[in-house]
């Protein structure tokens, strides 16, 4: 049955994207309820977006909200790659360890406490923080007005530690 080998060769590739285990994303209500409707003295406008797309075992829950301060705006965005969370690595900036400067700016990509770390900083106002979490999720801040130390304070301000408590939600042997 050929509809029955495509499943399985999903299952089999979504449980090795996922280091050897199955993982559910978590449910967009889920995602959704870590962007709060104020942070850092900065509103969150209107509901913000989230969805739960793929195929097989290999689905993604995204949420993201845009926030202001005046005429200060971030974007906020959550990601569970769930059975691709083996992806997570593979992030063009998750790779290694490094820190580069050019004449656009710097990137820096750097372990703090045990997470994966992104800051970019660029002259044309365009920053950017990131952060894995627990080895699966994605927390990410930019912004073409905000500086980087602001940015990163406003995803301080999320309740990353219990998001990362989650990392075990979703997960099949």
């Amino acid at each position: 049955d050929a509809n029955a080998a495509t499943a399985a060769a999903m299952d089999t590739l979504g449980t090795l994207l996922g280091g050897g285990k199955r993982v559910d994303p978590l449910e967009i209500e889920q995602i959704k309820s870590f962007l709060p409707p104020t942070l850092a003295g900065f509103a969150k406008q209107g509901n913000g977006t989230a969805e739960k797309s793929g195929f097989a075992t290999l689905m993604v829950s995204k949420a993201e909200a845009n926030y202001s301060n005046g005429s200060k705006t971030v974007t906020i965005g959550i990601s569970d790659p769930g059975g691709a969370s083996g992806l997570v690595g593979l992030a063009s900036w998750a790779t290694l360890q490094t820190t580069k400067e050019d004449d656009n700016g710097s990137e820096r990509v750097s372990k703090v406490n045990g997470r994966t770390v992104h800051e970019q900083t660029r002259k044309n106002g365009d920053d950017e923080f990131d952060i894995i979490l627990g080895d699966r999720f994605i927390v990410s801040a930019r912004s073409s007005d905000v500086k980087l130390n602001e940015l990163k304070a406003m995803v301080s301000g999320l309740d990353l530690a219990k998001l990362e408590s989650m990392k075990d939600v979703g997960v099949k042997k």
